[in-house]
């Protein structure tokens, strides 16, 4: 019987030049056997899968597993899969975590049976001198089990870099999109179905760097993206709308609340792009895409005050887009 406690999944597509940055801080001796690595190269092509193999030399920590490209989301379904340990997490190729907490949240989660496990987490940005700032959530009582029904007001947006859920809670029980950016949001909210519990750890255990050139969550990325974005909220709704068991009142909501909080997301994407070539034609695509998927996901979005005067007024369109882009 395995005595892995914790998998943590590594989505890697072309990332040889943060692996020396990022793979030493998972090494360390007091984590052999309860830790695992899966360091999953995504069809690299740039010497990714071969200075990862170094690693996998130095400690049994590392495995190594190669693919054919096909998306972040494709290779966090292989690695649920094919993960061994009691909770999974994943951290992203770029992204760094404090040993010392790791090694507190094994002991921690070698303690645990809750469905889902939350920790804080710095963001780093590194085009402001490498400014940390904590994030997460901060309160709930630590290290204690609690229902999620009772707590799903307060958990607020969830985030890739807190989670770590239960393996048995969500192996086999979803897919996330392949072949796109933005799925970390199907990630967090897809298991919320299956899961009953949750406990809270008021420490930090990833850096997630931002302000990196390319990075997919940039603004004029995000508009180049945009049919990817829309993409996670229609399978996100389709998943949703798949669902057949019995969920509490405070389920549903929470769940809503979510892809709420995405489709405003995605209105966002063309506000704050309004500078650009038949932007507004394009939120008025997306506006009508939506209202034929979901009325109800369309409804409670376009409570927004914002928005509802974006899509009745262009000149509207501008000025909260001009606005916007100085915030």
């Amino acid at each position: 019987m395995s005595n892995l406690i914790l998998s943590i999944i590594i989505p890697s597509f072309n990332t040889v030049k943060f692996i020396e940055h990022t793979l030493p801080t998972f090494i360390d001796p007091r984590l052999e056997g309860k830790l695992e690595v899966l360091v999953i190269s995504d069809g690299s092509t740039d010497g990714t899968v071969e200075l990862a193999r170094k690693y996998e030399c130095k400690s049994s920590i590392i495995k190594v597993v190669e693919k054919e490209n096909g998306g972040h989301g494709s290779v966090i379904n292989m690695g649920i899969e094919i993960a061994k340990g009691k909770y999974i997490k994943v951290v992203d190729g770029d992204d760094t975590v404090i040993t010392e907490n790791l090694v507190k949240l094994i002991d921690d989660l070698e303690q645990s049976n809750a469905d889902l496990v939350i920790t804080q987490y710095n963001t780093i940005d590194i085009s402001k001198n490498n400014l940390c700032l904590l994030r997460g959530v901060k309160d709930f009582p630590e290290k204690k089990e609690l229902n999620i029904d009772n707590i799903t007001e307060s958990i607020g947006a969830g985030c890739i870099h807190s989670y770590h859920f239960l393996r048995e809670k969500i192996k086999g029980k979803f897919l996330l999109t392949e072949k796109c950016f933005y799925d970390d949001f199907e990630y967090t909210s897809f298991p919320l179905p299956f899961i009953d519990t949750l406990m809270y750890l008021a420490y930090p255990v990833v850096n997630y760097y931002i302000g990196q050139k390319g990075q997919s969550v940039n603004i004029r990325n995000t508009y180049k993206n945009r049919i990817m974005h829309e993409t996670i909220l229609m399978d996100s709704i389709d998943f949703f709308n798949s669902i057949t068991l019995p969920l509490s009142d405070s389920k549903w909501k929470y769940i809503y609340d979510e892809l709420v909080r995405l489709s405003v997301s995605n209105y966002n994407i063309y506000i704050k792009n309004s500078d650009l070539k038949d932007s507004y034609i394009e939120l008025k695509r997306f506006d009508d895409l939506l209202k034929k998927k979901s009325e109800k996901v369309y409804s409670l979005t376009r409570k927004k005050l914002y928005i509802r005067m974006v899509m009745k007024n262009i000149v509207a369109f501008n000025i909260i887009g001009f606005i916007n882009r100085f915030k």
